[in-house]
């Protein structure tokens, strides 16, 4: 089967567009948060990261399904925004949780993913 190519690529960073998606539920959740209304609790934060989001780039567009996923282009956003995932995934530990570390690392994937 032949593969795919990564849909909706930033013209500048090279990145998908779609990729910002892996932490909007999040960013959502954060915001809410943040303005009272605690509907999801730092529980479902957990229960969602153990169920293996948000993902990182490449598990997001694995290679085995997607050409050329990390290239030249985009090498250093994916490494940016992995690191984020990562530091996303690593609030589960409650001492470094909170909404507002949450949501600026999920502005900042939105971001890098949506560089101008």
């Amino acid at each position: 089967m032949p593969k795919k190519p990564v849909i909706s690529l930033n013209p500048k960073n090279g990145v998908s567009y779609d990729f910002c998606n892996e932490v909007v539920p999040l960013h959502d959740w954060a915001t809410n948060n943040l303005k009272g209304d605690n509907h999801n609790t730092y529980n479902d934060f957990v229960e969602l990261v153990n169920g293996g989001l948000p993902r990182l780039y490449e598990e997001r567009f694995p290679s085995s399904q997607y050409e050329d996923v990390v290239n030249k282009k985009n090498e250093t956003t994916v490494s940016k925004l992995n690191g984020k995932i990562i530091e996303i995934r690593e609030l589960k530990d409650p001492s470094k949780f909170s909404w507002k570390k949450l949501l600026k690392l999920c502005n900042d994937v939105i971001n890098l993913t949506r560089e101008k």
